[in-house]
């Protein structure tokens, strides 16, 4: 049952013509059946989402562009010099689209497509009578704004998440309430995962406010998820804006084992298999299958753009360098050499020291004697291998499928610390395994609206920033 929806998303897929950039254009695959891969302009693939005999999915790519010296069927099939590999093992075909393959020069306009797809109503949106509402910011601006509150998504998603997964329950829904009564405007921030890094994401927030013409005085609260915590991170360095609290949910603030630089095409079938686990109801939030449907749609968006570049999906030696052409993933990965993540917290800032810091993480393992746990562990011996194929465990230690827990905190041994950005031991909140609290529901656990109601004073019954 979970195949079923895990299959429509994986082929909301879209080809990109691999012509001029002014060329290039997001294809729906009813578009693309009706139209035919003869009219796209460029040599086209098939891009697979298979499941083994095991329960687990594997995505394969395979070019039907004679010229290469490809096999054009087949599930099987592998390329002669050695540029694609299909599946090692037989399965079924859950899901199939076409796509148009890129170039390596292509690669930044076909994630851009992507992010538009994943996040198409970019920039700042406002939260009233229910609904994140563009129009809002862009007509009125934020000059009336006496307090905000400030949500940033992670990679794959979009706004709309927090306020799915808060209106799938009753604490969720009192909380929306709290929080429109306190804050003048509640915002989000709409942005781009993929094509760029959270540093460019951060300098396009500060832009938006300063457009959305936003008094420096008026105070400013964060929530943030996942890659979120990045992005206000960065921001908070640099900004005129008066933050004063900060929520960072599940942020990979020192990186993610899943960004290392693994071969992107176990990157890819880890985040689909991750799909179907949190497909199969483990949380309580009707909400959660829409985090599902974002994450395959990301896989099958990547694993169209990135299959037939550079090897990426081959057994060659490049391969294990591809995360690199993904700003937005290969800006968190969690090695010692990650120049962006150690300028962040090894240079000096005073701005971020006034920003009352808290996080959220999580420890997760799916029930005893579930499907989820028998899928998950399967998971976990999947052939992870990193540059020179060296075979490492996929997360060493605790995890909440996607973050390591370790990286949910602001580095001990940092610069900034002890003049920027703190979390003191009463400023966190940590799940534990029992919580079966994963990365993708974290919204959904009351202890959650607990902490947040907590953390922003919701509940002494402050109105409007009055």
């Amino acid at each position: 049952m979970a195949n079923v929806s895990l299959a429509q998303s994986a082929t909301v897929t879209y080809a990109i013509a691999a012509t001029s950039a002014s060329n290039q254009t997001i294809q729906s695959p009813q578009k693309l059946r009706r139209r035919g891969s003869a009219n796209l302009g460029a040599p086209t693939a098939q891009v697979r989402l298979v499941e083994d005999s095991q329960g687990l999915l594997h995505w394969d790519y395979e070019s039907t562009h004679a010229e290469r010296g490809l096999t054009t069927t087949g599930i099987r099939g592998s390329s002669a010099r050695g540029q694609y590999r299909a599946s090692q093992k037989a399965g079924s075909v859950v899901a199939s689209t076409t796509v148009a393959e890129i170039g390596v020069n292509k690669v930044n306009a076909a994630l851009e497509g992507l992010d538009r797809l994943l996040t198409p109503r970019q920039g700042l949106r406002q939260y009233a009578d229910g609904i994140l509402r563009e129009d809002y910011v862009a007509q009125q601006g934020l000059k009336q704004a006496s307090r905000i509150l400030l949500f940033i998504h992670g990679t794959f998603s979009k706004g709309d998440m927090y306020f799915e997964e808060f209106s799938a329950t009753t604490h969720g829904l009192d909380f929306l309430k709290a929080i429109e009564k306190k804050y003048s405007h509640v915002v989000s921030f709409d942005h781009p995962t993929l094509h760029v890094s959270p540093v460019l994401n951060a300098i396009d927030l500060e832009f938006a406010l300063s457009q959305a013409e936003l008094d420096s005085s008026t105070p400013i609260d964060v929530i943030c998820h996942s890659r979120g915590g990045l992005v206000a991170s960065w921001w908070l360095r640099t900004t005129k804006f008066k933050v004063e609290r900060m929520v960072a949910v599940a942020s990979p603030l020192q990186g993610t084992s899943l960004a290392s630089p693994y071969r992107i095409r176990y990157l890819l079938d880890y985040f689909a298999n991750f799909s179907k686990v949190i497909s199969m109801g483990l949380a309580s939030a009707a909400a959660v299958p829409s985090f599902a449907s974002s994450l395959m749609m990301g896989a099958s968006g990547l694993a169209g753009v990135l299959g037939g570049v550079t090897g990426a999906f081959s057994a060659t030696p490049f391969a294990d360098a591809a995360i690199g052409l993904v700003p937005g993933l290969n800006s968190m990965s969690r090695v010692s050499n990650n120049g962006e993540l150690n300028r962040l917290w090894n240079t000096p800032s005073r701005s971020l020291a006034s920003v009352k810091t808290f996080v959220i993480t999580s420890d997760y393992a799916p029930a005893v004697g579930t499907e989820a746990l028998t899928l998950w562990e399967r998971i976990r011996k999947m052939p992870w291998q990193v540059a020179h194929n060296v075979s490492e465990k996929l997360f060493p230690g605790s995890n909440d499928m996607v973050v390591d827990t370790i990286s949910m905190y602001v580095p001990s041994s940092s610069l900034v610390t002890p003049t920027g950005l703190q979390v003191l031991k009463d400023d966190r909140f940590e799940f534990q395994r029992e919580h079966a609290v994963h990365h993708c529901n974290y919204f959904a656990h009351e202890r959650t609206v607990d902490r947040l109601t907590t953390w922003f004073e919701l509940a002494e019954g402050e109105s409007n920033g009055a």
